[in-house]
């Protein structure tokens, strides 16, 4: 081991002549400590956000969906509908056909996004883990149903226990009709019975409503047109061979996306709100890792009479400044380990005992993720400040070595 590194650790755990400069060391180390112990946790909790927020909304899209880079619908030739049928690795795949409409309910009226969908392609993601009441079926007997957001249902008033009153649907035909005394004329219409309501994510339950396709087809006017194909995969290690034979059989022309491309927005947003927090929390340990220049430049002025030895007997002043550059290493890496390993130990045991509830949401607790990509950058930020603290006070150090 290097001379350096042994009086680094010598300087680190001896006792100190003056007592103010153990406490500040101690102080230093608690402040890195207390850094790494909020950050992992603040970090480790918006994984977990996001992780349950991405189950939710795996439930409502497809691992797959195809739709057109300009056109709105478009309609499945033969050719399209045989080479998709012959891949092996695709479970089930649904024409989906979605649109914006107006949705009446005991007076109330909202402008929501109706989205027709094939009944087995809800079963097959695992939609029903999402419906907060009623059932998942989108037709019982003769019945025609629909499924609502839970943000919708709250704006209209809709119960699943309300009894059966129907949910009237209008939209503007897309055909030019003659002018008519009775507005309904220009006007598709359709009704509708509550089957269950869905709570995924506050941006699609305070806008979506799923029904039957044929249902969808019926109101906006579309004989067989479809705005969408979306499908789902047998095994998910062939997503990305799945992908690109549906790029090949569509062609240029058509978006092919997974789910992460279809809600880019979303993860955008918990990716920017994550790193905000880890930077405001990095420079917060920036303000309190301070303490570790006043810890190194009074320890310095401690050991004034060490280093005029130490430089006596031939040591250079590079030598000198390592000594305590690997000081303010040596203080950073004590207080991350440390507080990494209680706040690993806390989050752990969130994760088995659930100690901190969380009222009026999906989950009892707050999620938790732990990802072991962020406790290296925790420790590499706390061992990157340690060391950028440590410059001033290392570079002033041989100058300071005095009988």
């Amino acid at each position: 081991m290097p001379l350096s590194d042994l009086i680094a650790f010598r300087y680190l755990f001896s006792k100190k002549s003056t007592h103010a400069i153990n406490l500040i060391s101690g102080i230093s180390v608690i402040g890195f400590g207390v850094g790494a112990f909020a950050i992992i946790i603040v970090l480790s909790t918006m994984n977990g956000f996001e992780h349950l927020v991405s189950q939710m909304v795996n439930n409502f899209d497809a691992e797959l969906k195809i739709s057109h880079k300009e056109k709105k619908v478009f309609k499945l030739n033969s050719n399209q509908i045989e080479k998709m049928n012959l891949l092996k690795d695709v479970e089930v795949w649904s024409s989906v056909l979605e649109d914006k409409a107006v949705v009446m309910y005991n007076g109330r009226q909202e402008v929501v996004q109706v989205k027709g969908i094939q009944q087995n392609a809800l079963e097959i993601r695992g939609f029903d883990s999402s419906i907060i009441a009623g059932g998942l079926d989108l037709q019982q007997d003769s019945v025609n149903l629909a499924l609502f957001g839970s943000g919708v249902a709250n704006s209209l008033g809709i119960s699943v226990n309300s009894g059966f009153r129907s949910v009237e649907f209008f939209v503007p035909k897309r055909t030019k009709t003659y002018r008519s005394i009775n507005p309904m004329n220009n006007l598709n219409y359709l009704q509708l019975w509550t089957g269950g309501i869905f709570q995924i994510h506050p941006e699609i339950d305070d806008s979506y409503v799923l029904c039957g396709l044929s249902k969808a087809r019926k109101l906006f006017g579309y004989k067989n047109a479809i705005s969408s194909v979306e499908v789902m995969v047998s095994d998910k290690k062939q997503l990305h061979k799945v992908k690109n034979a549906l790029k090949e059989i569509f062609g240029s022309q058509f978006w092919v996306e997974t789910q992460k491309e279809q809600n880019r927005s979303l993860y955008k947003i918990f990716k920017s709100e994550k790193w905000i927090s880890f930077s405001i929390l990095t420079f917060i340990l920036l303000i309190a890792g301070f303490n570790l220049i006043g810890n190194l430049s009074m320890l310095v002025f401690e050991k004034k009479h060490d280093l005029a030895v130490l430089k006596s007997l031939g040591m250079g002043d590079r030598s000198i400044q390592l000594i305590f550059l690997k000081e303010g290493f040596l203080v950073s890496l004590l207080g991350g380990i440390g507080g990494l390993s209680l706040g690993l130990l806390l989050l752990l045991a969130h994760q088995y005992f659930g100690l901190l509830k969380l009222e009026g949401a999906v989950v009892d607790y707050y999620p938790v993720k732990i990802i072991p990509r962020d406790i290296l950058i925790v420790l590499l930020s706390n061992l990157a400040l340690g060391f950028l603290l440590s410059i001033y006070p290392s570079i002033n150090a041989p100058k300071n070595a005095s009988f």
